[in-house]
């Protein structure tokens, strides 16, 4: 699992694309060379935009929507993920970037005590845990929202397979594990409202303290709690 880890790291180094945690929300789709979107429309509506536009535009809104939802915990990895799920009961899950650019979105769930996770794949404007799955939403928020209601009313999202004498595991999301649930202080209250509004590439030309910007870049600000995770982490490796 470490090993991947680095591998991951090393292939993003090498194709000089940015660490994933840098990233603070998923890119949008892109539309095909004839400039036309992904159902091969591109027709003028009324406010002289074209379709492919106003779609890019719901889309874009639906990405940021997802911000204010306590299950999403933004671009952690996989490791700090595992962390945030360790003492949190079966059917416990948070949402967060995936570290695979191919895809927007990862699940972290816990299922028989051990802490999981798949990709949410996005397709023909649908987001879905597998083109065979039937379960599908048009926004990350109302996938993940009717994902809950859907196993609370006692049925199963997938299966994870197993060897055949043990059978496989069925999936429900029950408890979403919410970053508001600790009080946070009033200055991360404010970083995280700046950075809902400020681009990352922006923040050295705003008129504050260099002290003040090295604060609002850090690649964590969806919750302290991160942040002394990571802490936690350091002082244990450097023990070692």
């Amino acid at each position: 699992m470490k090993q991947e880890r680095r591998d991951q790291s090393a292939k993003h180094i090498k194709s000089g694309h940015p660490p994933f945690t840098n990233r603070a929300l998923p890119p949008l789709p892109k539309d095909n060379k004839d400039g036309e979107d992904l159902n091969g429309s591109n027709h003028e509506g009324e406010n002289g935009t074209s379709e492919a536009e106003e779609r890019q535009k719901d889309y874009c809104a639906s990405i940021e929507k997802v911000k204010d939802c306590g299950w999403y915990w933004g671009p952690i990895s996989g490791e700090m993920a595992e962390a945030i799920l360790h003492n949190e009961p079966d059917n416990s899950f948070i949402v967060r970037d995936s570290s695979d650019e191919h895809y927007f979105f990862s699940l972290t769930f816990k299922l028989e005590g051990f802490v999981r996770h798949v990709r949410i794949e996005h397709d023909q404007g649908t987001f879905s845990f597998g083109s065979r799955q039937k379960f599908k939403s048009n926004t990350i928020v109302d996938f993940i929202e009717n994902s809950v209601e859907h196993s609370r009313s006692g049925r199963f999202l997938f299966f994870l397979h197993r060897s055949p004498v043990m059978g496989p595991m069925r999936v429900q999301l029950l408890h979403p594990v919410s970053r508001f649930k600790r009080i946070q202080s009033l200055q991360h209250m404010c970083r995280f409202v700046i950075l809902k509004y400020v681009r990352r590439d922006l923040i050295d030309h705003l008129p504050l303290p260099s002290h003040l910007k090295s604060y609002l870049n850090t690649p964590y600000y969806y919750s302290e709690e991160l942040a002394l995770f990571e802490k936690a982490k350091k002082e244990k490796e450097g023990s070692k």
